[in-house]
């Protein structure tokens, strides 16, 4: 009878854990973002790695949790060649990677193959990616690649899109940007140059389109900024002398400007909204000399209002956007592996073996709690 009940003791406390853990673990089978990494740089950018020696230097999990969706990992590599030292970072979210970053930190990159003129090294690297991450989608972004001339720069918006091709004598820009409704936004893909660096970055399906609605028109836009600051003051510190409020102040309105632009309102999901700068009439406390409105463009609400001063904006408790961050005690809580988990279930049942053969009350012992680790695991 007591066996009975120590069995069943014990199989409580493992559905027990089993049920506290984030569904994020499921996230940690299957894909490995170290490997992938080391396929990026083999299979798309070219680079020869069995001429390199090759590191792990960082790997950083964070685990998603009721305020952030997302498994975020970030992968960096070190790479030593006999005539280069490169060092890689990416970023993969939900395994998806968003960037990679090779910098050649000593001598060039050692490709495959040669390297060819931006055009075609941009039209490479793109067919490569095309195939390594099964994306017919890019075909649209290749085609626009023969709108570039060589040396010459260009902005065009075909379809949904805003093709940019930048270069200058110091670095090479190649971005493509969504635009609806006449509102960029930053679900971008873009390549770029500088020097012997290589920067790769993909956020098209990172971001979501909340709406697209601009029901607020610039001239509303202007109106409701003006109408805000009405009422409108902000407060300089000034170090170890007492603090100023500003609240009487004169704006030009000759030279007022706004710029449609988008912003998430909830993580990832983006909204557009207008940018509304007030040049003020002269230099107040702090260098203060404009005031800048933001205003969904959907709705008309004021959601940010800043003053800007030579140095940049002021830390003032009104003035930031509300964004939903997570401290670094809720990212942390659950940070769990499977590794973890099986120890939790083996120091359980060893736990209660013990407590059977020493037939001590079971309430003595479950006074005794496991924590989650306070550092994220890492491999």
């Amino acid at each position: 009878m007591l066996k009975k009940r120590f069995r069943k003791f014990v199989l409580f406390l493992i559905v027990a854990v089993m049920l506290m853990l984030p569904k994020a673990c499921a996230f940690s089978i299957g894909v490995d973002v170290k490997d992938k990494t080391l396929s990026f740089l083999r299979d798309v950018l070219e680079l020869d790695l069995s001429k390199y020696m090759i590191k792990l230097s960082d790997y950083f999990i964070e685990y998603p949790d009721e305020v952030t969706k997302n498994l975020r990992e970030d992968v960096t590599y070190s790479l030593e060649g006999a005539n280069s030292q490169i060092r890689a970072s990416c970023l993969f979210i939900n395994k998806s990677m968003i960037y990679c970053r090779m910098y050649a930190e000593q001598g060039a990159p050692t490709y495959v193959h040669a390297q060819g003129n931006i055009i075609n090294r941009v039209r490479n690297i793109l067919e490569r990616y095309r195939d390594w991450s099964g994306d017919s989608s890019l075909n649209e972004m290749l085609e626009m690649l023969t709108l570039v001339e060589p040396r010459k720069n260009v902005t065009v918006v075909v379809g949904t899109w805003r093709f940019t091709f930048k270069t200058t004598p110091e670095f090479t820009d190649v971005s493509w940007l969504y635009m609806l409704n006449g509102v960029t936004y930053p679900n971008c893909l873009g390549v770029s140059f500088v020097g012997n660096n290589v920067y790769f970055l993909d956020e098209r399906k990172l971001y979501t389109i909340g709406s697209a609605d601009v029901k607020t028109s610039k001239d509303d836009a202007i109106a409701i900024a003006l109408k805000y600051v009405e009422n409108y003051s902000f407060e300089i510190f000034m170090g170890d002398q007492p603090s100023i409020v500003v609240d009487d102040f004169g704006v030009v309105k000759e030279k007022i400007t706004a710029e449609l632009l988008s912003w998430p309102r909830e993580e990832y999901m983006l909204y557009p909204y207008w940018k509304v700068d007030l040049p003020l009439d002269k230099l107040y406390p702090g260098n203060i000399y404009e005031i800048c409105v933001n205003i969904w463009a959907d709705t008309g609400e004021v959601f940010r209002c800043v003053p800007l001063g030579f140095g940049g904006s002021l830390p003032t408790q009104d003035s930031q956007p509300e964004q939903t961050t997570n401290s670094q005690e809720n990212t942390l809580e659950w940070t769990l592996t499977p590794v973890v988990v099986f120890l939790i279930v083996f120091a359980i049942a060893t736990s209660a073996l013990i407590i059977h053969k020493w037939k001590k009350p079971l309430s003595h012992h479950l006074k005794q709690r496991h924590n989650p680790p306070s550092q994220p695991m890492s491999d």
